[in-house]
């Protein structure tokens, strides 16, 4: 560093200040969960986390590990902003509540 300084014909300082900011990932936050017949449950979600998603469906609602699978898209670089359990409870309960068939979370809205 102190050769490049000496070398350097110029120098220029400059302070930058932002504010702060945050990360947002391009598409919207969503899950879908079945629960088959069988006592499957199915979970698409657009989360970073599908393990840590496998592992909290099974012991919050006691289904067996291996009866929870779930279904994630390659999502890239979120550096964090997806890993959170967000909407995959939430889809998991709608579907439950609708004896089992498939739910989405948040509901799609229509295009008028």
């Amino acid at each position: 560093m102190e050769e490049g300084w000496r070398n350097s014909r110029h120098i220029v300082e400059v302070e930058v200040s932002l504010p702060q900011s945050d990360h947002a990932a391009m598409e919207m936050r969503c899950s879908t969960a079945e629960i088959r017949p069988d006592g499957i449950v199915i979970i698409h979600s657009t989360s970073q986390s599908p393990y840590v998603i496998r592992r909290a469906i099974s012991q919050s609602f006691h289904i067996p590990l291996h009866k929870v699978i779930v279904h994630t898209p390659l999502v890239g670089g979120s550096f964090g902003g997806k890993a959170a359990l967000q909407m995959e409870f939430l889809a998991f309960l709608a579907s439950r509540a609708v004896g089992g068939r498939a739910a989405m979370f948040p509901r799609a809205m229509p295009v008028i």
